[in-house]
């Protein structure tokens, strides 16, 4: 079971991935999320037993709170239908706080290691794959996937670029370095200009902290090493060099007037929201409501931005529920003993945070609530150790 409980949480981390080929190779994509969550909480109610410290207990009252307010603004609501499969969905953000109180810190880094080498894998095959549906080589019947793994496959492959470059730093294990750089070449391929920007901003900005324990001769010889084989491998495979184009196409609509059709549509949709919540500013319009206020559509459309969307629809007490959790666990990040695992769960929670100010909606976002508990676990088992 000290492989399964890591092995497991590290799968169902990837899950949006692993989903993704699945739809892609099996024709299956829905379901798997939902059953890897239910075998790591069924495995961790046998086998482990539940451990809570101070830190962990405030911080889940303070959430508690949020969802109860998510559950009255529920009750009373503008969304006559969509509510109840929003409000259903908010297990996303749920269970991270049930897996919590049974994994231990050991549990996070084993998971890390795994996504990480897990991550690697998925990257040739998605890499491969979706090159080839690109150039027309090969016709997936489920192709419409690409449209959402490329940004769930860049999101998670930024995350873990950093957390595998940190473990670099702080063990100066030179298998990490090799899974950063190759993961960070994934991201260029991707198209995912987020993660990319993000990603290269804090590595270089961890090389700057640590740069005299960084700079080697064999470092620098590993890193012309892989330089060179991945120039070979862009010049000889079509399936890359496509993927680039498409990339460097990406990055330069950054630079222009025309941000692209899904950075306008987003824009279109937060000022749209904007407008809206001086009207209802207290209370908001309630859980599920965006759609069906600003379209006349009750179906899931979001702002595209946590803050403005819980703004929006649960009102500025909810809003300052929320950000007040936040900052409890943001407390809870200073209070980890150990530099390393400040570092990461700082990390974490800034990145998955920041994509959640422009992607997806609250319920979307299990990533972010996976990356507030890690602190909580890491300074519950900090303290026990004291």
């Amino acid at each position: 079971m000290k492989i399964c409980v890591p092995l497991l949480l590290s799968l169902v981390c990837l899950s949006s991935l692993l989903s993704g080929l699945s739809g892609l190779y099996l024709g299956i994509s829905s379901g798997i999320s939902e059953i890897l969550i239910l075998s790591l909480i069924l495995v961790l109610v046998c086998t482990r037993k539940i451990a809570i410290g101070k830190d962990m207990a405030l911080s889940f009252l303070l959430f508690l709170l949020f969802y109860c307010w998510l559950i009255f603004r529920a009750i009373d609501t503008a969304s006559y239908l969509y509510f109840y499969e929003k409000l259903f969905k908010t297990i996303n953000i749920l269970f991270p706080f049930v897996v919590m109180l049974y994994v231990r810190r050991d549990d996070i880094h084993k998971m890390f290691r795994y996504c990480i080498t897990i991550n690697v894998f998925i990257g040739f095959i998605y890499l491969w794959s979706y090159g080839s549906f690109l150039l027309g080589d090969i016709n997936y019947e489920q192709g419409n996937i690409f449209n959402t793994f490329y940004l769930n496959f860049g999101l998670l492959t930024g995350y873990f670029t950093i957390v595998s470059y940190c473990y670099y730093i702080y063990e100066n294990n030179k298998c990490h370095l090799f899974f950063s750089i190759v993961l960070l070449s994934f991201i260029v391929f991707s198209g995912a200009r987020g993660p990319l920007l993000i990603s290269v901003f804090v590595i270089a900005i961890l090389s700057i902290y640590r740069f005299r324990s960084l700079i080697s001769t064999k470092s620098l010889f590993y890193l012309s090493i892989f330089v060179v084989i991945s120039y070979y491998f862009i010049l000889s495979s079509n399936n890359l060099d496509v993927l680039l184009e498409r990339s460097s196409n990406r990055l330069l609509l950054l630079f222009s007037d025309d941000k692209g059709a899904s950075v306008n549509t987003r824009l279109v949709y937060l000022h749209e929201a904007i407008k809206y919540i001086n009207e209802n500013i207290f209370f908001g319009y309630g859980f599920g409501s965006y759609g069906s206020v600003v379209f006349q559509d009750d179906s899931r459309l979001y702002p595209h931005n946590i803050l403005i969307e819980i703004f929006f629809e649960l009102g500025l007490i909810g809003l300052c529920l929320f950000l007040l959790f936040l900052l409890r666990v943001g407390v809870s990040i200073l209070n980890i003993s150990s530099s390393d695992e400040r570092v990461v769960s700082l990390i974490g929670l800034t990145y998955f945070f920041i994509n959640a100010l422009k992607s997806n909606s609250l319920i979307d976002h299990r990533l972010l609530f996976i990356s507030i508990i890690i602190p909580l676990v890491f300074t519950r088992d900090s303290n026990e150790q004291v």
